[in-house]
This record gives C-alpha cells, structure tokens and sequence, in this order.
C-alpha cells in the first residue's frame, strides 16, 4: 500500500513536473507572440503616422495649388474684364440685308451703330469702332451686335446716354432709332462680359425678381443691384448680393 502511495506520488510529480515545462514554454510562446506583435503594431503605428504626414503635406499643397489657381483665374479675369472694357453688346436689331443668309459686311453693321449713336446724340466716328459683328445666337433671334470701341470712354457715353433717353424722354431704344423698317422692336445695349459675369448677372437678374429688387445692372464690367431708387448700389459676387 506504501509502495502505491509512493510510485502515485511520484508519477503526480512527473505529472506536475511535465505540466509546469508545458505550460512555461506555452507562456513563452505567449510572451514571444506578444513582442512580435508589439513589434507589428509598432511598424503600422510608425507606417500610419507616416502616411498621416504625406497625406497632410498633400492636404496642404493641394491647398496651396487650389489658392495658386484661384488667383490665377482672378488674374485672367481681370485682364479679360479689361480687354472688354470698351465693348457693347446690341441685342434684337434685325439685318439690314434682304438676303438674310448672306451674312452682313462690317460696314453694314457698323452703319446700324452708327445709326444708333447719332439717335444718342453721341458722336461716333468709323474710327472710333475697332471691330464690329455678330454672334450666333438661338434660332429664329436676330444675333447679337458685338462692338468693340477704342475707347472705353465713348461706350460710357453711349450706355450714359441710353439711361437719359429713358428717364428724361420717357423713351426705350428701339429699331425706330436705327432706322430700320418694319415692325419696332425694343433694343437692348450692355457691356460686353467676361463668361464668369455673365453667370454672375444671370443670377443676380433672378435673385432680383424674387426678392423684390427693382435694378440690376453692370458697370465697368461688375454687377450691381439696388433695390430702390434711392438705395445703395450693391456690388455682387457669385450672385449672392454683398454686404
């Protein structure tokens, strides 16, 4: 019974002996696991702060090319402002030629602003018009008159002079001005605009109707609105009207 005793004990020994070099090369298997996994979670942490750093200096030149091309573009749209400084748009003048598909000579067309300036009672001379014509237009509308001055000067005089044909005479331009015959038909003259205006007074035109003002306009190549006669003009961006 003794002997029993002593060989159950001594194989718990071994037993226990045996479990214990197990269970330490499992819990240096975990610590080595472990290390290799700090070691991992070390490099993705090292790899992460790196790409944050690309991606913020990407962030940061992509803010700096978007300024970079936002001034440009203002730059462009300056210059491009400036070189239709002294041009006029005429809208709705019919062709002074009985064949309207051949295509009116300058001359004609420069005789139609002509025309129209001594109506003004603004003096306007073959010198004074640098180019002048037509653009294409919607179908069936008469195409728009482009005329480019060389003096921004004398088109200031000539818009001038159309405002005070309204408020002093009472009296929109229109095709009877020009000497045109047949039926009369309100003409429309304003600056010529840059694409980026054009969007701009497009917009400022609709913001106008619906929140009840009663002009918009342009002036040297910006839009305006003004909501009464004796309101201040505003000056508008992106047809949101500035404070």
């Amino acid at each position: 019974m003794d002997d029993d005793l002593k060989d159950l004990r001594s194989e718990m020994k071994a037993f226990f002996s045996s479990l214990s070099g197990v269970v330490e090369q499992h819990f240096n298997d975990i610590k080595l696991q472990n290390s290799e996994m700090r070691v991992s979670l070390q490099f993705l942490s090292d790899k992460y702060d790196d790409m944050a750093k690309l991606f913020q200096g990407l962030e940061e030149e992509r803010k700096k090319d978007n300024k970079y091309i936002s001034q440009l573009e203002e730059i462009l749209e300056v210059l491009e402002r400036k070189s239709k400084s002294s041009g006029l748009e005429i809208r709705n003048v019919p062709s002074l030629t009985s064949d309207h598909k051949k295509p009116e000579t300058k001359e004609e067309i420069t005789t139609i602003v002509k025309s129209m300036a001594m109506a003004l009672e603004v003096e306007l001379q073959d010198y004074d018009v640098k180019d002048v014509y037509r653009v294409n237009s919607k179908k069936g509308e008469n195409k728009p008159i482009i005329v480019e001055l060389n003096s921004a000067i004398k088109k200031e005089k000539i818009i001038q002079a159309i405002k005070e044909l309204s408020r002093t005479k009472g009296v929109k331009l229109n095709t009877e001005h020009f000497k045109i015959p047949g039926p009369v038909n309100l003409v429309y003259v304003t600056e010529t605009l840059t694409i980026k205006t054009q969007k701009i007074y497009y917009m400022a035109r609709e913001f106008a109707r619906q929140n009840g003002y009663s002009y918009c306009c342009t002036s040297k190549g910006q839009v305006y609105l003004r909501k009464a006669d004796a309101s201040i003009p505003h000056r508008v961006r992106g047809g949101l009207r500035e404070a």
